[in-house]
């Protein structure tokens, strides 16, 4: 109950897109809490990349890279973005807490169906 209450909270505070439209791990509630914009920038497009990068990705340096590409994508969005005054001073804060959670948590996501003695 109170996990649906907070993506409510998260939707109507940064906004969200069709489910298929989301940031973050597909198909997981986790998903709920990743934003898909932040004040009014998309990060669809630096989501969508990553998961392309991912899902060609063959090695643990491929992912490193792949993630580092992600990171300078979402501060390349945000230099570009200028809807809102300052927008564009967010982008180091909001890559660097997207790249941690991807360092962190995108090694299941990388390998699956890759290697099939990888057991997440």
């Amino acid at each position: 109950m109170i996990p649906n209450r907070l993506a409510r909270l998260v939707t109507f505070l940064l906004g969200r897109n069709s489910p298929a439209d989301r940031c973050g791990p597909q198909g997981e509630y986790k998903a709920r809490f990743v934003p898909d914009k932040i004040f009014q920038v998309p990060l669809r497009p630096a989501c969508e990349q990553h998961d392309i990068d991912y899902a060609t990705g063959k090695s643990e340096i491929e992912r490193k890279t792949a993630d580092r590409k992600f990171f300078w994508f979402i501060i390349d969005l945000f230099q570009s973005h200028r809807r809102y005054p300052f927008s564009h001073l967010y982008g180091l804060p909001v890559a660097w807490v997207y790249y941690r959670a991807v360092r962190l948590g995108g090694h299941a996501a990388f390998w699956k169906g890759k290697d099939p003695n990888f057991l997440p």
